[in-house]
């Protein structure tokens, strides 16, 4: 986890909603800003405020993201295969996994 004195380096995608998540150049994805319904993808159910950005260790160690998305809640990571994970607030069925997670899980289908 990061200190306010730590600053990311080799960032290659960033984007942010009421939370945000940034992919680095060796395929890390972080994620920080508040836990409801949780699209950080780090696996805290009570709502909070993660003010650093915190590594997010719910993808397969070898699943290489190259881009995230954000939608109300929920988050969608894109891998270099091809493969689609999400996680957050899925009432409507808007991640494609089973009932609301709070960690990464891979979309059926992808």
């Amino acid at each position: 986890m990061y200190t306010d004195k730590t600053l990311l380096c080799n960032v290659v995608h960033i984007c942010k909603f009421a939370y945000a998540y940034c992919t680095v150049a060796d395929h890390r994805v972080y994620s920080w800003g508040t836990t409801k319904r949780g699209p950080l993808g780090i696996g805290l159910a009570q709502a909070k405020i993660i003010r650093c950005p915190t590594v997010v260790t719910s993808l397969p160690s070898d699943s290489q993201p190259v881009m995230v998305s954000l939608g109300s809640y929920h988050t969608l990571i894109l891998t270099a295969a091809g493969t689609v994970y999400a996680c957050g607030c899925n009432e409507h069925g808007q991640c494609g996994v089973a009932p609301a997670t709070e960690s990464a899980g891979k979309v059926s289908g992808c």
